[in-house]
């Protein structure tokens, strides 16, 4: 059971980072960018129940998170459109 839950949070724990990448301070970012060597062994994350593959979500999570910290005009253009959409969605 350990195991399992293993997966989820660390892919929760990822979909949070990418959301604050997107939508919280500029200081996170960089904060990220200084870490980003943990992000390098996850890329090569498996885990299996049965035969499916339940670290396929971590790996591909990983990877968006490294190609936005990678480039400064991707995590700028990442932002601009979580910006948009976020005043967009401003009335509900």
């Amino acid at each position: 059971l350990r195991q399992q839950n293993s997966w989820q949070q660390l892919f929760k724990a990822l979909t949070l980072v990418e959301y604050l990448l997107n939508h919280g301070a500029e200081r996170f970012i960089d904060d990220v960018r200084s870490r980003s060597h943990m992000f390098a062994s996850l890329k090569q994350y498996s885990t299996y129940e049965g035969s499916e593959d339940k670290g396929r979500g971590v790996r591909e999570m990983t990877q968006k998170i490294s190609d936005l910290i990678a480039d400064d005009d991707t995590i700028r253009e990442s932002r601009a459109t979580a910006a948009a959409l976020r005043r967009k969605m401003g009335g509900f």
